[in-house]
């Protein structure tokens, strides 16, 4: 009951570039975010959601609702901060 999915974020405006990583995993949810300046990155905010989306699945490894609306709940705080 392990999964594991990585979305990278990139953001830039003028001067200014950011990168945000979401790391949606078995148990937990990340978000990282980074300053890029002289072409290394720095990190600016590093959340983490204790979620359990393992605990959901059934046996036929499909999320049950009640996982899908932690996710949902986890990813509009995301959302939130990334506005």
């Amino acid at each position: 009951k392990k999964f594991y999915y990585k979305l990278c974020i990139h953001f830039e405006s003028e001067n200014i570039i950011m990168w945000a990583v979401i790391d949606i995993g078995s148990n937990t949810i990340r978000l990282v975010i980074y300053s890029v300046q002289d072409n290394k990155p720095h990190p600016m905010l590093n959340k983490k959601y204790a979620v359990g989306l393992a605990g959901y699945v059934d046996k036929t490894n499909r999320i049950q609702p009640d996982g899908i609306q932690v996710l949902l709940e986890a990813l509009t705080d995301i959302v939130n901060i990334l506005e």
